[in-house]
């Protein structure tokens, strides 16, 4: 399934908004870097608080691929003007080159 997800901290109420070509294969990823302790610092710390079972994940919509950045930041947008406090929000979703191709030369360096 190519779409966008959340994960729900249910114990603060704080979310993480992503996307994937294959969320199932995400979310496994997610859950695998919780375990070991090798994640989004905000997130690792809720789950070391409160547990994995306190982690909800849901898919919000399936989109086209091509669409992933755009559906994933208008979600993180919608959540962070609803009062969510989210647990990506400033790290990854308002940098600006997010989802611009690198070119050759910067794979290079």
């Amino acid at each position: 399934m190519i779409g966008i997800y959340k994960i729900t901290c249910v114990d603060n109420n704080k979310v993480y908004i992503g996307s994937s070509s294959n969320i199932q294969s995400r979310w496994y990823a997610h859950k695998s870097k919780l375990r070991i302790g090798k994640h989004n610092q905000n997130l690792l710390n809720s789950y070391n608080k409160y547990g994995m079972d306190s982690f909800v994940f849901e898919v919000l919509e399936e989109c086209d691929v091509l669409d992933l950045i755009n559906r994933e930041t208008f979600w993180a947008d919608w959540y962070k003007k609803n009062g969510f406090e989210l647990f990506n929000y400033g790290i990854f979703i308002d940098n600006p080159t997010r989802g611009v191709p690198l070119t050759d030369e910067h794979k290079n360096c």
